[in-house]
Order: structure tokens, then C-alpha cells, then sequence
């Protein structure tokens, strides 16, 4: 059945129940409210047959049991926002004991596949207000990822950089608004939309991207950790190489990738947040002061640097590429008509924000050695000798580690559904889920290491592959396919591909041929 008949149903999940319900029993349905009342009685004296349990389950998800909902605050927003990525349902593994040490019973991929909508719209609906919404959706969109921009201004100049961001933020309104349009008259999850679309090539293609881009975010904060901890270290004596550093993360990091449950990260997601802010703030004070001080850096470039401008259009689709947490910060906002004017005045704050931090970096350290050898990590251009930068960078350190843990939850959760799906329940099951989440962090941590001192343009790439594609070419193609009626709408769609596909290609080129011919030669996996 096809998304488009799927969820114009008018009580969405519920109705796949009550069409069980009634092959037993003639029982008028004279409402979803009364009707799923007249369900939970019917659930709660029935426990032995195994339909009635998956439904049970379904229900405890907060399809019609109001006093349930406040569950969902047990885990932060962060965590219900990864939970539904791109508008899917990553639920708790099937692994997991259930109440009373039970194994819980996994739903049948019949009742998944009508409840997908209302996992995704009723569990947590009427929650957020406007304030509320703008403020997960800036802080979605900010990360460690930021820290790079001084040197993709570097890459770029400063007068070229902020437009280039202008423009990416524009366009990456428009492809939003298209998704989340189709989301609105058709429902589905991102995937959904390209299965319904394209065919399940499509599907394929969204759900690597989706997480491709989710594994170039980890390989941040590995670098920024490795980097970091070798910097401090070097000025305590005790110098820590960046492969050691990566190994410690490898070390650190997998027991919270192999825990299944990630609503335990919750407190320290809430902690990292905070961390991160101050992070941000130091760094604009201690450039804010330098800049003061010294005055503008010798380096720096005010209009264009046209030999390496192009791979900033990359690094900016890169840092603007989250699409996947705005369907489910959309659905957790109480009133879903003024999202779009909230996704706009977000998306342009963070525009203001990603300017004003990088320009200021910029102007104040120019194009710092110890910053371009570090992978483009702003804070190995501060005084790392000054106790206060090396206390923020410390616990920013450990704040990546559980966010680290939260960022590839995504991929191996699409990784495993790919590979073991289908599988029942078993220890080599099991086993190879740990395996393969083992093998996906140390490859990431692998990655790092050899990719450090080319960051820049490797987030140009990934950028240029799946960021800019996943924000703006993919919704424009699906909003094509199944909405545009109109010449304008089909002429924007048009303008969204072409744009997307020229710079994408144009800014690949380029980062590859940096990558391929670097300025100094220097080897790719510098060890110690």
C-alpha cells in the first residue's frame, strides 16, 4: 500500500486496529476518541493473545493514552529528535528485556508500517510552543561542526564566505519547505517519501546519505577530540599522539555505542549542550580580545580567495545538511502551521550565528598553522597554555563523547535494520550487531586519523555528496514527482536540482583535485 493511501486515512494508526477489531465483531465505530477507549478495555482484559500485546505496546507509545505522554519527557529532546530522524521510527531494540525481565514482543511489520504516522505525529503532539521550536531548532543545527567554519573562511574569504552561507541558508528553506509539504499531504518518513517517489532505489539512496552524513559529524568530534587532547597534553609534557587519542575515543566511546538503550544519554546530553554553548562563547571572547589586541590578522583576505572558494559552498551544505531532525522538531510543535515562519527565523539566526563566529575567528587568528594542521579546529588556535582554554576544551572533550554515541545512532540503526531485520532473535544475532557497532566506531576513528589534515575538504565532500543533495536536490525531485501542479512550482523545483547538481559538482572537483594536489606535501596519516 502506498504512502499516499496509508496516511490520508482519518485516524491514521488506530484504523489497521479497529479493521482486526471488527473481522470478529460488528462494533460501530462512532469515533476514534470513544472507539479507542472502548480498545483499551478490550487490551486490557485480553493478555494472552499476541496481537493484543502488539497493539498494547503500540498504544504505550502514546497512541490514544494521554496520561502516557509525559513519558516521552523522561529523555531529552535530543533523544526523541535521533528516535525520529528523517521522520522514521528508530524504537528500542528488540534485544532489550521487556517488563518483569520478559523479552517485549517486536511488532509485525504490518503494524509498524501503519503506525509509523502516528509514532511520529501523536506521541509527542501539542508539546512544543513557537519559542520552544526555535530554540531545538537552532540549537539542532549548531555543533562541532562550527568550529571549522574560521577555516573554510579561510578557503573562502570573508566577503565570498558570508554569501555563500546566505545563499546555502536560502535554499536550504525552500527544500526544507518542499519536504515537509509533501510530509503534510502525503505523511511518511523521508525514506517513505522517496520509496513513493522513486521506487526503493530511492529509499536506498536517502537512508545511506542520511547516514554518510551523520558519520562525517562523528568524524568531527573525534578530530576535535584527538586534536585537542594532544595540544593540552604537549603543554602539560606528556604530549599524546592524534592516534592515541583516537584509540582512547575507540576505547571510551563503544560501551555507550553498544548500550541499546539511548534515552540513558539523556542527562548527559543535556549537560553537552551547555558545554557547547560555553565552548562557542570562549572562543568569540578569546578572538574578541586577540582581535583586540592585535589588531586584524596579516592573512586575512576580505573579498575572495578564488583558487579554494568553491570548497566552502561544500563545508556550508555540510554544516546546513540536518534535515532529518525538522520533521521531527516539526512534529513535536503544539502548532504545525507556524512552523514555517519558525524554520525560517531559525535557519536565518543560524545563518547570523555561523557569519558572526566565523568572520570574527577569522579576522582575529587569520589562517592559524596550528588551527589548519589540527583539521580547521579553531580552538588549537587559543592559548593552550591559558588554564581556562585548556578547561573548556577538556570538558567539551568529554561532552562529545556521549554526543558522539547519540550522533551514529542513526547509521548503525539503519545498518542494522538492513542486515538483521529479518533475522529472529538470537546470540548471533546479537553478536553481530556488537560486531557491527564495534566496527563502525572504530572506522570512524580510523577515519579521523587519516583525514585530520584535510577536513576541510573532506567536509567539502561530503558536503557536495550527500548535505547539499539531502537539502535541497532530493526534496526538490520528490516535491516534482508528487506535488508540483503548478508552472512556478515546477520552475522552482527545476532551479532547486540545477543549482544543487551544478555546485555540488563543481565544488567535488575541486576538493578532490585539493586532496589529490595539496599545496605542501604532506603524508594523509600523520601518526605521531
Amino acid at each position: 500500500m502506498c504512502i499516499r493511501d496509508r496516511y490520508q486515512r482519518r485516524v491514521h494508526g488506530i484504523t489497521f486496529l479497529q479493521e482486526k477489531m471488527s473481522e470478529s465483531r460488528d462494533m460501530p465505530f462512532s469515533g476514534p476518541e470513544e472507539h479507542e477507549m472502548k480498545l483499551i478495555e478490550k487490551l486490557d482484559q485480553v493478555k494472552v493473545d499476541k496481537f493484543k500485546v502488539e497493539a498494547r505496546k503500540h498504544q504505550s507509545m502514546g497512541i490514544a493514552r494521554k496520561e502516557e505522554l509525559p513519558n516521552t519527557r523522561k529523555m531529552s529532546y535530543d533523544i526523541q529528535i535521533y528516535k525520529a530522524y528523517g521522520g522514521g521510527v528508530f524504537d528500542s531494540d528488540s534485544d532489550d528485556e521487556g517488563i518483569g525481565g520478559e523479552k517485549a514482543f517486536a511488532p509485525s511489520a504490518e503494524v509498524r508500517m501503519q503506525t509509523v504516522d502516528v509514532q511520529t505525529r501523536t506521541t509527542v503532539a501539542g508539546v512544543n510552543s513557537f519559542s520552544q521550536t526555535y530554540f531545538f531548532l537552532v540549537k539542532g543545527f549548531l555543533g562541532s561542526g562550527m568550529l571549522t567554519l574560521p577555516m573554510g573562511f579561510c578557503n573562502g574569504g570573508s566577503v565570498f564566505s558570508v554569501l555563500c552561507m546566505g545563499v546555502v541558508c536560502f535554499i536550504s528553506i525552500t527544500g526544507m519547505s518542499a519536504l515537509l509539504e509533501i510530509r503534510t499531504k502525503l505523511g511518511g518518513s523521508f525514506s517513505d517519501i522517496a520509496n513513493e517517489a522513486i521506487g526503493c532505489g530511492g529509499k536506498a539512496i536517502i537512508n545511506i546519505s542520511l547516514a554518510l552524513c551523520q558519520i562525517g559529524h562523528g568524524t568531527v568530534y573525534i578530530i576535535f577530540i584527538s586534536e585537542n587532547l594532544r595540544a593540552i597534553t604537549e603543554k602539560w609534557g606528556c604530549e599524546v599522539p592524534v592516534w592515541a587519542g583516537a584509540l582512547i575515543c575507540f576505547v571510551v566511546i563503544l560501551p555507550m555505542v553498544i548500550v541499546r538503550d539511548i534515552s540513558k544519554l539523556s542527562p548527559l546530553m543535556i549537560i553537552a549542550t551547555v558545554i557547547m554553548l560555553v565552548t562557542i562563547l570562549a572562543v568569540v571572547f578569546f578572538s574578541a580580545s586577540r582581535l583586540a589586541t592585535n589588531g586584524i590578522a596579516t592573512d586575512f583576505v576580505w573579498s575572495i580567495k578564488t583558487e579554494t572558494c568553491l570548497i566552502f559552498i561544500g563545508m556550508s551544505a555540510f554544516l546546513y545538511g540536518k534535515i532529518g531532525i525538522v520533521i521531527p522538531i516539526r512534529d513535536l510543535m503544539q502548532k504545525k502551521t507556524e512552523f514555517q515562519m519558525c524554520l525560517n527565523f531559525s535557519l536565518w539566526t543560524i545563518f547570523g550565528i555561523f557569519a558572526g563566529f566565523g568572520l570574527i575567528a577569522y579576522i582575529a587568528f587569520g589562517r592559524n598553522p596550528d588551527m589548519v594542521a589540527g583539521g580547521g579546529m579553531i580552538t588549537l588556535a587559543l592559548d593552550q597554555g591559558n588554564y581556562f582554554v585548556q578547561a573548556v576544551e577538556l570538558f567539551f572533550m568529554i561532552s562529545l563523547i556521549p554526543s558522539f554515541a547519540l550522533m551514529i545512532y542513526v547509521p548503525i540503526k539503519i545498518w542494522e535494520k538492513g542486515m538483521c531485520g529479518d533475522w529472529p532473535r538470537s546470540c548471533g544475532r546479537t553478536w553481530l550487531r556488537n560486531l557491527g557497532r564495534t566496527l563502525a566506531v572504530a572506522g570512524i576513528c580510523y577515519f579521523a586519523v587519516v583525514s585530520r589534515g584535510i577536513f576541510d575538504r573532506v567536509m567539502a565532500i561530503f558536503g557536495s555528496l550527500f548535505g547539499g543533495p539531502l537539502t535541497f536536490v532530493w526534496p526538490a525531485i520528490f516535491h516534482l514527482k508528487l506535488l508540483a501542479e503548478t508552472p512556478w512550482q515546477k520552475m522552482k523545483n527545476v532551479f532547486l536540482i540545477l543549482f544543487g547538481l551544478t555546485a555540488s559538482g563543481f565544488t567535488l572537483s575541486i576538493a578532490i583535485n585539493k586532496i589529490m594536489h595539496p599545496p605542501q606535501k604532506q603524508p594523509l596519516l600523520p601518526l605521531i
